[in-house]
């Protein structure tokens, strides 16, 4: 069965943008589209830095934590407290808010 030629008029009638071929590598077309194509590439460039700005940052503090594993420990035992009051709170007080024995 040959094929019907195609006339102008059906081939107008049927045509969609989505038919359209378009190059891949084009520039955008109008100052609309680059902005909003280079405001995307901002807003994923942007994350990715603050993504990996926070994973430094994590990175740092356990490599320094762990490294310093002293600086967490208490350095020395207290021996003596003073506590100085006006007659209010006594010892007593303190030892059970703070726990000291």
């Amino acid at each position: 069965m040959p094929s019907e030629p195609k006339t102008n008029e059906s081939e107008n009638a049927r045509r969609e943008w989505s038919d359209i071929q378009q190059a891949e590598f084009r520039r955008s077309t109008s100052g609309v589209a680059r902005r909003r194509k280079w405001t995307r590439i901002g807003r994923w460039v942007g994350m990715c830095t603050l993504a990996l700005s926070l994973l430094a940052a994590l990175v740092f503090a356990f490599r320094s934590a762990s490294r310093d594993s002293n600086a967490l420990e208490p350095s020395a035992m207290v021996e003596k407290i003073t506590f100085r009051t006006d007659g209010v709170l006594d010892d007593r007080w303190l030892s059970k808010v703070l726990d000291v024995k």
